[in-house]
């Protein structure tokens, strides 16, 4: 099978939102940066470090992992993330901020959103599972539709 080129306009798209995403950010909090901390470009810098960043590297990781991986994980992955999402119901695991309890923490004032994983973890099952069905002869399209509201109702 040859290898098949990467998607240039979704690149191209995603770049550009990410680098008007910045320009938004600074314009925003630069005025509130300055005031607070005396720097106008720290939570320009924080973003940099802690958002773009990781995000970069996890872009390459992804972009290398072959799409099989992706599908045979995917349900494995999701059931993790119900759990984790779960958790934050718990007392003494999920934290609380802004009257809700939807985050989780990992030590030393890491915190994250169960949530978030979820999302991504939802389309990459909904997606191996399609892939799955549509791959049949017999598809049925509402037990695969059944089954992906099934999915969606729980994780509701």
């Amino acid at each position: 099978m040859a290898e098949q080129k990467p998607d240039y306009v979704l690149f191209i798209v995603s770049f550009i939102l990410i680098i008007l995403g910045i320009v938004m950010l600074v314009g925003v909090t630069a005025p509130i940066s300055l005031e607070t901390f005396g720097n106008p470009y720290r939570f320009l810098k924080h973003q940099l470090i802690f958002g773009v960043l990781p995000g970069i590297v996890l872009f390459f990781l992804t972009f290398k992992t072959k799409l099989e991986l992706f599908k045979k994980w995917a349900p494995l992955l999701l059931l993790i993330n119900l759990v984790l999402a779960a958790m934050v119901f718990l007392p003494f695991v999920g934290v609380s901020s802004g009257g809700a309890t939807r985050w989780l923490t990992l030590g030393r004032g890491i915190t994250f959103q169960p949530s978030e994983f979820l999302k991504l973890t939802f389309i990459l099952y909904g997606a191996s599972l399609l892939a799955a069905r549509s791959s049949q002869r017999k598809t049925d399209f509402t037990q695969s539709f059944a089954a992906f509201l099934i999915v969606m109702g729980v994780i509701s």
